[in-house]
């Protein structure tokens, strides 16, 4: 293989990575917001004291 059939294949593969990523971004970003409303959501249940108790967790 030569130094530009090199140079295309590169330029394709990188070309498909990033497409990739920018097809998996907006999903990503949504899972991200979801983890962060449900965590705010929790936090106001303690803080209201209306949060059910973990049945993992011991209790002190």
């Amino acid at each position: 293989m030569n130094l530009s059939a090199l140079s295309k294949e590169f330029e394709r593969r990188t070309s498909a990575i990033v497409s990739a990523l920018r097809k998996q971004a907006p999903g990503a970003r949504m899972m991200g917001k979801f983890a962060v409303d449900q965590a705010a959501r929790e936090v106001k249940k303690i803080l209201d004291g209306n949060a059910k108790p973990d049945k993992d967790r011991p209790v002190e």
